[in-house]
């Protein structure tokens, strides 16, 4: 509440100030933050509370939906950076404030995984992180906005989780079947932070592959062996039975 405030208050003065809505934006996540650190909270919830003032505030002074979920990544990342946090959480907490922005703009699901996904992809490939970096961030950022702001169930997780991916991914020099299994993977580790790991998620990684794979070149038989090596994957990373996996 002291972040918010602090936050709503930086805004105000910034307006009285004739600042654009854009400094606005970024003065409330500064304060936001300095706030959140002086009452005792983690430099990860004081990058969340930036998001959110920043979210907030584009909101409040009329910018596009788009524009609310561009400044609150970038008030986020840039409060993780000061606190210093790694590259990995900032352009993990920047997702997770494009997503959050979204759903308080009442984006749908898609454009929430693509709002996740984009902001990932431009704070993560400034910190030079990798395609398998960027897509289990971009996977993670989107469905923890889902478990918290939407009575989501798994497959839809798992589809805006594999939607976040393609986005992240965009400028990756992946093979088709590289991508599938990629994205396949990430979605387990998402669903995975939410719930335990069984055959139901199994099933959604499979599917998220397919799902990449089918888009692509690849032919029907390609398309089905490469889901089902995604799913093998699966069932071994959550420490299935050998017969288990082979179903």
């Amino acid at each position: 509440m002291q972040a918010q405030l602090a936050g709503a208050a930086a805004a105000a003065a910034g307006a009285t100030a004739n600042l654009s809505s854009d400094e606005q934006t970024a003065l409330a996540g500064q304060a936001a933050s300095v706030a959140a650190i002086a009452a005792g909270l983690t430099a990860e919830q004081a990058a969340q509370a930036a998001g959110a003032a920043a979210a907030s505030t584009a909101q409040n002074v009329g910018l596009s939906p788009e524009l609310q979920t561009s400044l609150a990544a970038t008030a986020a990342a840039q409060a993780a950076n000061v606190n210093q946090l790694s590259a990995q959480k900032q352009a993990e907490l920047a997702g997770e404030a494009a997503a959050s922005a979204g759903a308080l703009a009442n984006m749908s699901m898609t454009e929430l995984a693509s709002a996740a996904g984009s902001a990932v992809l431009f704070v993560g490939s400034q910190a030079g992180l990798t395609p398998e970096e960027l897509a289990v961030l971009a996977a993670q950022s989107a469905t923890a906005v889902l478990q918290h702001h939407y009575n989501a169930s798994l497959s839809q997780q798992a589809q805006v989780a594999s939607a976040a991916v393609a986005v992240a991914l965009t400028n990756a020099s992946l093979t088709p079947a590289e991508e599938a299994l990629l994205t396949g993977a990430s979605v387990l580790t998402a669903l995975r932070s939410g719930s335990g790991c069984d055959a139901e998620l199994v099933a959604h990684a499979g599917e998220a592959a397919q799902s990449v794979a089918s888009r692509t070149s690849m032919n029907v038989s390609d398309q089905a062996a490469t889901s089902g090596q995604a799913a093998a994957q699966a069932a071994a990373n959550c420490s299935m039975s050998p017969a288990m996996q082979a179903q």
